[in-house]
C-alpha cells in the first residue's frame, strides 16, 4: 500500500472547511464528505502530524569514550 503525502496547501483548505462547519472539500481532483466536523478534525490533525515529520530530519549524535 502506497502512503499518501499531504501538502500544506491541502490542510489550508480543510482547516477553512473546518471553520465555516463545510464538511465537503475538493483536494485536487477528489471530493471528500465527512460524515462529521469531528471527522474533518481527525484529518486535520492527521495531517499536521505528517507534516510536522517531514519537516524534522532525522539526526543522530554518536558520543566515544576511550575509557580511560
Amino acid at each position: 500500500m502506497e502512503k499518501t503525502t499531504f501538502t500544506s496547501e491541502q490542510l489550508k483548505k480543510l482547516k477553512e472547511a473546518y471553520a465555516s462547519g463545510i464538511l465537503k472539500v475538493q483536494l485536487n481532483e477528489t471530493q471528500m464528505q465527512y460524515q462529521d466536523s469531528g471527522q474533518l478534525l481527525k484529518a486535520i490533525r492527521t495531517i499536521e502530524k505528517e507534516l510536522r515529520t517531514k519537516k524534522k530530519p532525522m539526526s543522530v549524535v554518536s558520543k566515544f569514550n576511550k575509557g580511560l
